[in-house]
């Protein structure tokens, strides 16, 4: 199922420091392609996302990206977020 806002997806996919850091810079909910991106990149898989110039595809990207390296138990060699 689509994530349709960044504290519905948990701490432990996103960090409540991150979830801080995007309200404080006015991110209240997800784009559709980060919606429906999150979910799959959650889980180690590989996204193509077609869209529109400026509907949030590069943030769909890294946004996952960060919140792994955020996660204090991120061990090397691992892949994809906890289930």
């Amino acid at each position: 199922a689509p994530w349709e806002t960044f504290e519905s997806v948990g701490e432990e996919r996103f960090p409540a420091s991150l979830c801080e850091v995007l309200a404080l810079e006015g991110f209240q909910k997800t784009t559709p392609i980060q919606a429906h991106a999150f979910p799959i990149l959650a889980q180690g898989r590989d996204v193509v996302g077609i869209a529109q110039t400026g509907s949030g595809k590069t943030f769909a990207y890294l946004l996952p990206c960060l919140a792994r390296v955020l996660r204090p138990t991120v061990r090397v060699g691992t892949i994809g977020f906890p289930s």
